[in-house]
């Protein structure tokens, strides 16, 4: 049953991006209503702050809509969001390094109570891109 959910949504992105490349208005409403929280949460995570995180996701979706055309997700949507708010918070913490990577390293502690959401969420392998980033500075 979770796997068929699984796939039921895997396939509604798929139509939404469909939809999407076609520069449809509803789809990226849609995609921006399905997102919006998942993505804000991982970027106030990271960011520790309100106004950064919102920046963040915006954004991530203003690159969405502008890029449709050069995008071929192989991989579901979702992911593909979280990489895009990823890379943009690691360029943030290049350029801006004083302001906020010490609370990305912070908000590597995992703290109890959080989200499934974010604790779902592949520590690992932003630790990894954390330290790739902290190296290159």
């Amino acid at each position: 049953m979770k796997k068929d959910l699984q796939n039921f949504a895997i396939n509604e992105d798929h139509t939404l991006f469909i939809l999407l490349k076609k520069r449809d208005r509803e789809a990226f409403s849609a995609i921006y209503k399905k997102y919006h929280r998942y993505l804000y949460a991982i970027a106030l995570k990271y960011l520790k702050n309100t106004q950064m995180a919102e920046d963040a996701v915006q954004h991530v979706f203003v690159k969405l809509w502008e890029s449709t055309s050069d995008i071929h997700i192989e991989i579901n949507l979702k992911n593909y969001l979280y990489t895009m708010t990823k890379n943009y918070i690691l360029n943030q913490i290049r350029d801006r390094k004083d302001e906020i990577s010490l609370n990305y390293i912070n908000a590597q502690i995992d703290i109890p109570g959080q989200e499934d959401v974010i604790k779902a969420m592949d520590d690992k392998q932003m630790r990894n891109l954390l330290y790739q980033g902290v190296e290159s500075l």
